[in-house]
């Protein structure tokens, strides 16, 4: 009986594969192979992955495109050390141009395309594998494909449960994939889920017990459907059996389309999901019509705003934008992000366009002049459309995005910069500035707001209460006083003079009092900057990021 391993690269550490527990599960006890199932992440030294694999007879990849090229050297490393075990790999990354891949010394057998139906003929006729559907293999030096239309019947998951190998521990510590459905009804040109329009649900009861089971033992779920609000009442059906059922630190997240969101659906949300304890992902891309025709994507951005607005208090959003696709030029993804950027999302990723296998994107990427990086991901390098140096224009208004608005250090001073100037110039700027200081991924905190704060008064000057939101997100980023590196406090005198006119406790607390140009109980309260001389009390108590306690003059 052949000994195999199903096992994948992960991205991180705290992620699981779905894939390889679903092929467990439905394999395990067929009585021709002895299975095993293990996972490593994409930082795991090759070589000490590959000692782990060659006890096997067969080692079988999950392969993606953030794990391909890390795959691909333990397999090297697995022949080096025992030529007998055998490679297959799997995924969307080796499903489409599968040629090369299979070309390679180290791999022995590929499985295109949706892997249950293949998997379970493998393992049964294994080492005979010639009728195995969708397996491209090696004979005699010949390559074969035994190419079938097969689609699996997801109703065969039913009462199966794809964790019920992992500990409760595990479970917590990670993200746990769950899927309700297959398949996308959308046609997006970049997306490999367009290549599957047929929308199949898994069981609705093995849905509940498999999340109920998740919710008992994890904490962050995230299902993996790519539009999971397609139908209202099943859309309504599992939110409600959410809310029945989860724990303390349960997180759910969802990929939304957010301009079909039902009436329904939002009325329930604020009529009884807590806060924070959804999170919507949502795939904006582009605000460009025309673009969105491009690539046969249909989207109505006033909706999708709406949507966003009406969920914001309840729901944490990720936004998403696409760089780089047909049609939009740099006035063009300004103008998408500038729109986007007003929703004020909790995330906003700003994403290159890729050139996925087997993706339409990839296969007309002449017609458009598109060149792309021939490695993974596979990203866009120029276009008609944009040149390389605006595209790296566009990759330092991404850090500063991250820096800044992402990791929640400059909130307060990119909303106003929104309300009165450009942010898509802004972020590229201070993007430039900060790249020319200091390596985006080695710098202080203090380094941060140094370059924000001298790109600002070069840039704003005049902008006393921009220099007045930004010393208010510094303070209170911190948990401990920091150094005034704005020059805006107050004198010791005054200081006191604030502190003891309040009654607040300075033997307990340390605090930061700066004097202000807008009503800061106005402008805590409703975002809105009030003309008023007034001080911000920042207090600071060690354990928690600084506090904002109001002060008014005429209280003194």
């Amino acid at each position: 009986m052949p000994k195999v391993l199903l096992t994948t690269l992960n991205a991180k550490y705290i992620h699981l594969n779905l894939a390889i527990r679903i092929l467990y599960d439905l394999n395990k006890d067929n009585g021709n192979a002895d299975l095993h199932m293990h996972e490593f992440t994409i930082k795991n030294d090759p070589q000490e992955v590959a000692a782990y694999c060659i006890d096997y007879d067969v080692v079988c990849f999950s392969c993606y495109i953030w794990n391909i090229t890390q795959t691909l050297a333990v397999a090297r490393e697995i022949k080096a050390l025992n030529p007998n075990t055998k490679v297959l790999l799997g995924g969307p990354e080796v499903s489409y141009e599968w040629e090369p891949v299979i070309a390679e010394d180290a791999v022995d057998y590929i499985i295109a395309g949706e892997g249950e139906i293949p998997f379970e003929h493998f393992v049964r006729q294994y080492p005979h594998v010639s009728l195995v559907p969708n397996l491209i293999y090696k004979e005699e030096g010949q390559i074969h494909y035994n190419k079938q239309s097969v689609q699996f019947d997801v109703k065969l998951l039913e009462d199966r449960n794809p964790y019920q190998y992992d500990t409760a521990e595990e479970l917590n510590n990670k993200v746990c994939y769950i899927e309700t459905s297959r398949g996308c009804p959308y046609k997006c040109e970049f997306c490999l889920a367009s290549l599957d329009n047929k929308v199949r649900y898994l069981p609705m009861q093995t849905i509940k017990d498999n999340l109920l089971y998740l919710m008992q033992r994890g904490r962050t779920i995230k299902f993996l459907d790519r539009t999971f609000n397609i139908k209202k009442d099943f859309t309504l059906d599992l939110f409600q059996f959410i809310l029945d059922h989860h724990r303390p630190g349960n997180v759910f997240q969802f990929e939304i389309t957010a301009d079909i969101v039902h009436p329904d659906i939002i009325a329930f949300i604020q009529e009884k999901v807590p806060p924070g304890l959804f999170r919507f992902e949502i795939g904006i891309q582009t605000v460009n019509q025309q673009s969105n025709l491009e690539v046969s994507r249909k989207q109505n951005f006033t909706k999708t705003s709406g949507v966003v607005q009406s969920l914001q208090n309840k729901i944490e959003m990720h936004l998403d934008l696409i760089v780089g696709l047909p049609l939009e030029y740099m006035a063009d993804l300004k103008y998408s992000f500038e729109e986007t950027f007003k929703l004020y999302p909790p995330e906003l990723q700003l994403g290159f366009l890729k050139f996925l296998k087997g993706t339409p994107v990839r296969e007309k990427y002449e017609q458009y002049d598109y060149v792309f990086d021939p490695e993974p991901p596979y990203q866009i390098i120029r276009s008609r459309f944009l040149s390389e140096e605006e595209l790296h224009k566009v990759t330092l208004l991404e850090n500063a995005l991250e820096i800044y608005w992402n990791k929640k250090r400059a909130c307060n001073a990119l909303k106003h910069i929104t309300a009165h100037y450009s942010i898509f110039d802004f972020l590229m700027g201070v993007g430039a500035r900060f790249v020319e200081k200091h390596a985006f991924h080695k710098h202080t905190l203090k380094q941060v707001y140094e370059v924000i704060r001298d790109y600002i008064q070069e840039l704003y000057p005049e902008d006393t209460v921009l220099a007045e939101l930004l010393a208010l997100d510094y303070y209170t980023f911190y948990k401990v006083k920091p150094q005034d590196i704005f020059e805006l406090e107050a004198d010791k005198a005054e200081r006191f003079k604030v502190i003891e006119s309040f009654g607040l406790n300075h033997h307990k607390y340390r605090f930061a009092v700066l004097p202000v140009h807008f009503d800061t109980t106005i402008y805590i309260q409703d975002g809105a900057i009030q003309p008023k001389l007034d001080y911000l009390i920042i207090q600071f108590d060690g354990q928690e990021k600084g506090e904002v306690l109001c002060a008014d003059l005429q209280y003194l």
